[in-house]
C-alpha cells in the first residue's frame, strides 16, 4: 500500500507568525524630569539662556532713625544650553518591502519612533549623572573619596537617603508635592531594600490615590519617591585598584533640577519629529524613513541634582568577572603563607573584616581561608578549613573569593 506522506507532496511547509515582536525597553525617564524650558524666547538661537534673579541679602538689622540706607545691588547668574542635532534614518528596499511575510512599514515607523524617544531620553540622562554635586556611599567599607576607590564593600543604604534628603532641604530646593525623586538602577535598589534593622526600607509610603505614583516607581522612603530603572547611572570597570568594581550613580532631584531647549522653527519642537525622507531614486525603491531634533539640555540648579555613587553586592561585573572575587599574583612564598603587594594586601584586610574569605591556587585544596593579614608587608597567611589542605605554594596566582550577602 503507498502512503501519501511529506516527503511525497510539498504542500507541509515551515509556518511562521505575521507578528513582529520587538526587543525589551526599558521605560524613559529623564527628559520627563525636565521642568524648566523656554517659555518667551526672544528669536530663534543657537544657544538659549535662562536667567536666575538672586534674592537680596537680609536685612534683620534695625534702622537708625536719622542715617539713610546704603543702596545694594541685585545680581543675577545665567545658564546657557546649547542646541545640537540628534537624528537617525532607516531606509527599506522594495524587494524587502514585497516579499516579506510581514509588513514592514509599521515595523520600521515602531523602531524608529523608539529609537527616537530612547536616544533623547539618553541625552537627558547623560546630562542629569554629570551634575557636579557627588556624595560617596560607604556601607561595611572605608569611605571613599572618589568613583575610583569605590570598592564592592561600599554599597547604598537607608543613611545616604537620609543623608541626601537632609542636604537638599538644607539648600531649600523645592519638593514635588512633599517629596523628592530618586532615580535608583536595580542593583544598587536590591542593597537598600536588603537592609535590615532601625531606620532602613521597611515601609515604604503606601498611597491612597493610585494616581498619586510616577511611572517605575517602586515606593516612598524617607520622603523620597525612588523610580527603578536599568538605566540609571552606571559606570563599568571604574572603581577601586587593585580589584576593579562597577559604579552606579543614584540621582536625587528636586524641582527644576534640569533645563531644556529646542528649535523653534521649520517643524521642531519639545519632542523630536519623524521625517518620511525624500525617494530620489528613479523606481522608488528605497524609502527613507528617520527622526530629526534640535535640542539641548542643561542642569539649571546644580543644588537640585544630587548623584551617590555606589558598588552594588549583585554587581555581576559584565566587564570584569565576578564582583566578589579577585585573583593575585603571589611575589615570594614560605610555609602557609604567601606575599603580595602591601595594596592588595589592605583590600583582602578590608574584605576579610566583614565576611570569610576563601582561597584556591596552587597547592591548595580547598576549603582554605584567611588566617591572618600583615598590611605592612603584604604576608597573607592560610589556614585549612575542615576538609581542606595547604600544600606547597608557590609564586603563582591565587584567587581570593568572598559572600555577595554582605
Amino acid at each position: 500500500m503507498a502512503y501519501t506522506t511529506t516527503a511525497s507532496v510539498d504542500y507541509a511547509q515551515t509556518a511562521y507568525d505575521r507578528l513582529a515582536y520587538f526587543a525589551y525597553r526599558p521605560e524613559l525617564y529623564f527628559d520627563r524630569a525636565v521642568e524648566v524650558k523656554p517659555t518667551r524666547q526672544s528669536m530663534p538661537g543657537a544657544t538659549v539662556v535662562f536667567t536666575i534673579q538672586n534674592d537680596l541679602p537680609i536685612a534683620s538689622t534695625a534702622l537708625n532713625e536719622s542715617t539713610d540706607l546704603t543702596p545694594v545691588a541685585m545680581s543675577d547668574s545665567q545658564v546657557s544650553v546649547a542646541l545640537a542635532e540628534y537624528g537617525n534614518v532607516t531606509v527599506t528596499t522594495a524587494k524587502l518591502r514585497g516579499e516579506a511575510f510581514v509588513e514592514i512599514d509599521p515595523i520600521q515607523a515602531n523602531v524608529v519612533g523608539y529609537n527616537a524617544a530612547v536616544s533623547i531620553d539618553e541625552i537627558a540622562k547623560n546630562i542629569a549623572q554629570a551634575g557636579t554635586v557627588v556624595d560617596y556611599a560607604t556601607g561595611t567599607g572605608v569611605a571613599p573619596t572618589s568613583r575610583a576607590s569605590i570598592t564592592p564593600l561600599n554599597t547604598f543604604g537607608a543613611t545616604n537617603v537620609r543623608f541626601e534628603k537632609a542636604r537638599l532641604r538644607r539648600a531649600n530646593v523645592p519638593t514635588f508635592g512633599g517629596s523628592y525623586v530618586a532615580y535608583i538602577h536595580p542593583d544598587v535598589s536590591y542593597d537598600l531594600q536588603g537592609q535590615t534593622g532601625t531606620n532602613t526600607w521597611t515601609d515604604p509610603h503606601t498611597y491612597s490615590q493610585p494616581d498619586e505614583i510616577w511611572q517605575g516607581e517602586i515606593g516612598m522612603f524617607q520622603g523620597v519617591r525612588f523610580i527603578e530603572t536599568p538605566r540609571a547611572p552606571w559606570f563599568g570597570n571604574a572603581g577601586s585598584s587593585p580589584t576593579t568594581t562597577s559604579v552606579y550613580g543614584t540621582l536625587f532631584m528636586g524641582r527644576q533640577a534640569l533645563c531644556k531647549a529646542h528649535s523653534i522653527v521649520d517643524g521642531n519642537g519639545d519632542n523630536p519629529h519623524i521625517v518620511p525622507g525624500p525617494v530620489t531614486d528613479y523606481l522608488r525603491r528605497f524609502l527613507p524613513l528617520g527622526w530629526y531634533h534640535l535640542v539641548g539640555y542643561g542642569v539649571f540648579r546644580q543644588a537640585a541634582l544630587r548623584r551617590v555613587e555606589s558598588a552594588s553586592s549583585i554587581d555581576d561585573g559584565t566587564d570584569s568577572g565576578a564582583d566578589n572575587q579577585v585573583t593575585y599574583t603571589a611575589s615570594a612564598f614560605s610555609g602557609s603563607t604567601i606575599t603580595f603587594t602591601t595594596a592588595q594586601a589592605t583590600f583582602l584586610q578590608t574584605i576579610t573584616s566583614t565576611t570569610t574569605v576563601s582561597v584556591t591556587g596552587a597547592g591548595i585544596t580547598a576549603p582554605v581561608v584567611i588566617l591572618a593579614i600583615n598590611t605592612s608587608t603584604g604576608v597573607v597567611t592560610l589556614v585549612a578549613d575542615t576538609g581542606g589542605t595547604v600544600g606547597t605554594l608557590s609564586a603563582s596566582a591565587y584567587t581570593f573569593s568572598w559572600s555577595l550577602d554582605q
